[in-house]
C-alpha cells in the first residue's frame, strides 16, 4: 500500500503514547534496580534526548566557564596585591640604593676634601720654611 501526500491526502499523524515523566523515571529506576549494575542517574537510562543532553553539557560548559572567571577575577585581585606589593620593594629597594649611593659619594668628597687641605697646607707650610 503506498502512502499518497497530496494537499487532498495529508501524511497520516503519528500516533505516540506519552509517558509522563514521573511514570518513567519510576519505571527506570525499578529496571535499574533489577539488573546487575543499578545506574546512578536517570541519564544512563537513555531517557534524554540528543537535545536534552547537548544543553545539559552546554549548561556544565558554562558553569565551569563562570566558575574560571571568578576565579580569574580572585586571580586579578592576587595578581593586582601582588604587583603593588612588588612596586613598594622596587621603590624600597631604590630609595636604599639610592641613600648607598649618597653617602659613598659624601665620603669621597670628604676624603678629597680632606686631601686638598693636606696639600694646601704642604705647599703653604714649605714657602714659609
Amino acid at each position: 500500500m503506498k502512502m499518497m501526500t497530496s494537499p487532498l491526502h495529508p501524511p497520516p499523524k503519528p500516533t505516540v503514547r506519552m509517558i509522563p515523566k514521573s511514570s518513567a523515571e519510576r519505571a527506570c529506576r525499578h529496571l535499574s534496580s533489577k539488573i546487575k549494575r543499578a545506574r546512578q542517574d536517570d541519564t544512563s537510562c537513555g531517557l534524554l534526548s540528543y537535545t536534552a543532553k547537548k544543553r545539559r553539557s552546554i549548561e556544565k560548559y558554562i558553569e565551569g566557564a563562570s566558575e574560571a572567571d571568578s576565579k580569574a577575577s580572585s586571580d586579578m585581585g592576587t595578581l593586582i596585591l601582588y604587583l603593588d606589593e612588588s612596586a613598594a620593594k622596587r621603590e624600597e629597594s631604590r630609595m636604599e640604593r639610592q641613600e648607598k649611593a649618597d653617602r659613598e659619594r659624601e665620603a669621597r668628597e670628604a676624603r678629597r676634601e680632606e686631601m686638598h687641605h693636606l696639600l694646601i697646607g704642604k705647599l703653604f707650610g714649605q714657602k714659609e720654611e
